[in-house]
């Protein structure tokens, strides 16, 4: 199942704290290890349940092959086999779908989601361009919940763990409610 969590703003390494609690209300979603990465304007969580890679190389959050780009994933990507064949001239350290994620973006920049069959929540951190890329599966199968506010981001896969970051009001908004009843 997994989890993931993070922040994403112009202080990470005070946000760090914080996601870290994010993370530890995530546990139950990933038992077999945990992992939380500070980097440039974002703070980014994992929790794993391992499935396809049981290895601790499959561990997140996750680097490419020249620690530029980062990533967290939850979910499974069908199609990763069929990906990683076209992806050959990658050098690939693990058997994960999270690292055929990682070339993808590589080779085909944002174009890399329109690649993918699955169901997935994921954050992807470019150090290259400061930019992060969050994205869920079409169909919305895996969650992703996000808080807004000046000019940070929090995230993560459940409402549990954004309340944890103690910067998500606890109040219901009464604008949103029609919307979420219509949609």
């Amino acid at each position: 199942m997994c989890g993931i969590a993070g922040y994403l703003g112009v202080k990470p390494k005070e946000a760090g704290p914080f996601v870290q609690r994010m993370q530890n209300s995530l546990k139950h979603r990933g038992p077999n290890s945990a992992g939380l990465q500070t980097m440039h304007q974002a703070c980014l969580a994992h929790t794993r349940l391992s499935i396809i890679d049981l290895s601790d190389s499959g561990s997140q959050p996750m680097w490419d092959k020249n620690n530029e780009v980062c990533i967290v994933l939850n979910g499974e990507i069908y199609n990763y086999m069929g990906l990683k064949a076209q992806l050959s001239n990658y050098p690939f350290k693990t058997a994960t779908d999270t690292e055929v994620v990682l070339a993808a973006y590589h080779k085909w920049g944002i174009a890399f989601l329109d690649h993918l069959d699955g169901m997935f929540a994921l954050a992807v951190h470019d150090l290259r361009t400061k930019k992060t890329i969050l994205a869920r599966d079409r169909f919305g199968k895996k969650p992703l919940y996000y808080f807004a506010e000046g000019d940070e981001l929090w995230f993560a896969s459940e409402i549990r763990a954004l309340l944890e970051s103690t910067k998500v009001p606890r109040k219901i908004n009464q604008n949103a409610i029609g919307y979420y009843l219509q949609y």
